[in-house]
């Protein structure tokens, strides 16, 4: 087996992994893809700073690895109780966070990218690198909600404070960006039982996506039903087109970028007369979608930034 320069984290249904594999291979890069919900399936080891792990081709040395691309890992089912399956899930996250002591370059590095998970750290960053912000509050005191609905005339949304899959009886759900329905709060002062985010409405907006390599930026208006909040309820139906941005937005998208340590990002917007409203950046989010929808190359782009270390 040809030794490796470029590993790709990744699960099996991972369109975008696909789409970085034919330019890989078109370009005769060495690399291994690992599906990590197949992890338990694979033998691994770490001696003296020596990392290798089975392949269908044997065993491999990671010792080469130059650049690694890290996309949405899936941690291995276990068919025994939850408690403990966290627990055997938990030590393949930490084998595979130790494999930054290889010395490659990361999309993303593993500690950057846990840490902007957070969105209240996304909402601060974006007003240090310019970005408006719509009016928003993390709370789960109902009377402080009550008041900040009222200082936005009621027109607020609400959303999840992290990842907002639901996973149950087998498969999952997405709890999606709503309108807060002003009459749950009447009579309440209960908190809520947990914290949640709750920002301005912005009215007659459309939905901007900018997907961030490095410096390279491209740029997606997506339309879903007008009726809805969060264009992500349309699903495939939702349309999507190649657009342009203000090159001070895209500016802002890559400093942004770099005070978090991100080398990529998929940058959420509301526009309305061209006003870009700063709603989040997901560092690992989905564009492969988009890529097909378009034919933009970020693909190619993301082959660019893995083999442009893996060269080095």
């Amino acid at each position: 087996m040809v030794t490796p320069r470029v590993l790709l984290l990744t699960n099996e249904l991972d369109v975008g992994s696909d789409l970085v594999v034919r330019v890989l291979r078109k370009r005769a890069v060495p690399f291994l893809r690992i599906n990590t919900e197949r992890l338990s399936e694979r033998k691994f080891t770490w001696l003296n700073g020596i990392y290798s792990i089975e392949t269908a081709r044997g065993q491999v040395d990671l010792s080469s690895i130059r650049s690694v691309w890290m996309r949405q890992p899936i941690w291995p089912a276990f068919d025994i109780s939850p408690e403990v399956s966290e627990v055997l899930q938990n030590q393949w996250r930490a084998a595979i966070r130790g494999m930054a002591s290889l010395g490659a370059s990361w999309i993303n590095p593993i500690d950057a990218g846990l840490a902007a998970e957070s969105k209240i750290l996304q909402l601060a960053t974006a007003k240090d690198v310019g970005f408006d912000v719509p009016s928003t509050c993390v709370s789960s005191d109902i009377e402080f909600i009550r008041r900040f609905a009222d200082a936005n005339r009621g027109r607020l949304v609400v959303k999840a404070l992290d990842a907002p899959l639901i996973e149950e009886g087998g498969g999952s759900r997405f709890v999606y960006t709503s309108r807060l329905d002003l009459e749950m709060l009447n009579g309440r002062n209960d908190p809520e039982l947990v914290p949640m985010i709750f920002q301005e409405e912005i009215i007659g907006k459309k939905d901007i996506r900018i997907v961030v390599i490095d410096e390279e930026v491209f740029a997606f208006t997506i339309a879903g039903n007008p009726r809805d909040i969060d264009w992500r309820r349309a699903g495939r139906a939702a349309v999507v087109t190649a657009t342009d941005t203000p090159t001070q937005v895209k500016s802002r998208c890559i400093r942004f970028l770099s005070s978090l340590g991100l080398r990529f990002g998929a940058f959420d917007f509301a526009v309305n007369d061209e006003h870009y409203a700063f709603l989040e950046c997901n560092q690992n989010g989905e564009w492969g979608w988009l890529q097909r929808a378009t034919g933009a190359p970020i693909a190619t782009s993301i082959a660019n930034a893995l083999t442009r270390t893996s060269l080095d």
